[in-house]
């Protein structure tokens, strides 16, 4: 599987972002929050936002985006003061 893991933390949650290169053109993300998958979607070109809520109601807000030859292009998590944080490899 070629897929790549992103990583950040909104609060207590640890959030992350699995980016799945496997299908060439039509990428897969999945996005997973403490553990458990929340959202997925797919990308052919451009960027994919994911949004899901957390137990506890806190807002997860992702959003990533796919290059010409299919690469993740910055990975973000949405803050509670609305700024965004730039997700890390793992």
């Amino acid at each position: 599987m070629s897929s790549t893991r992103y990583a950040a933390s909104l609060g207590h949650h640890a959030v992350e972002l699995e980016f799945d290169r496997d299908l060439v053109v039509l990428n897969r993300v999945r996005l997973f929050v403490d553990g458990t998958e929340v959202a997925n979607g797919s990308i052919v070109y451009g960027q994919q936002e994911l949004t899901a809520t957390a137990v506890d109601g806190a807002t997860i807000h992702v959003t990533v985006g796919s290059g010409m030859v299919g690469e993740p292009q910055r990975p973000q998590l949405q803050q509670p003061d609305g700024s965004w944080q730039d997700m890390a490899a793992v």
